[in-house]
């Protein structure tokens, strides 16, 4: 999953890229984010969605080395997203549906102010007026982005949850 995550992801950002799309409206993390919920549905375990991050990050720690953010630091804002997207499941064991939601759109949310922070504290990008904007933004798209990416898994989920090779796949905590 996570080399089809990366494959999809590099073909949406070099479309997306072109007219300008990927700087403001996260467009490119549909299918990214749809396949991590899938991946969490499928194997049911607190800690799949960080490792998951995880080996997305060290591929693009070498791929993409000063992409988002330079060299190891792009893994802390990966794992972290993870991990609170393992927590939103875990935290929801009864509800299914909107535990993928809170997943996704917290998972998002945290995503992005780790990325800002870090971007800030640790880089030194100036907190103005400019920077608050495309933050405020870039967070809101993506939470919304998420949500959509959440709302198609669950849809997918839907229709491959029976399948005998997705129950073969399948792990329940």
């Amino acid at each position: 999953m996570v080399a089809l995550d990366f494959a999809a992801g590099q073909l949406a950002k070099s479309i997306l890229q072109a007219p300008g799309v990927g700087g403001f409206i996260r467009l490119d993390m549909l299918i990214p984010v749809t396949l991590w919920m899938l991946t969490r549905l499928a194997v049911d375990r607190f800690g799949v969605l960080a490792a998951y991050q995880f080996a997305w990050g060290m591929l693009a720690l070498f791929a993409f080395p000063g992409a988002i953010l330079p060299g190891p630091l792009k893994l802390i804002p990966a794992v972290l997203q993870g991990l609170i997207c393992d927590a939103g499941f875990s935290l929801l064991p009864r509800c299914p549906r909107a535990r993928v939601l809170v997943a996704a759109g917290v998972g998002a949310l945290a995503g992005k102010v780790m990325i800002a922070f870090l971007r800030v504290q640790v880089l030194g990008l100036p907190w103005t007026r400019v920077t608050q904007t495309l933050f405020g933004v870039q967070a809101l798209t993506s939470v919304l982005v998420s949500l959509a990416a959440a709302g198609l898994a669950l849809i997918v989920w839907s229709r491959i949850r029976h399948l005998h090779l997705t129950r073969l796949l399948s792990v329940r905590a």
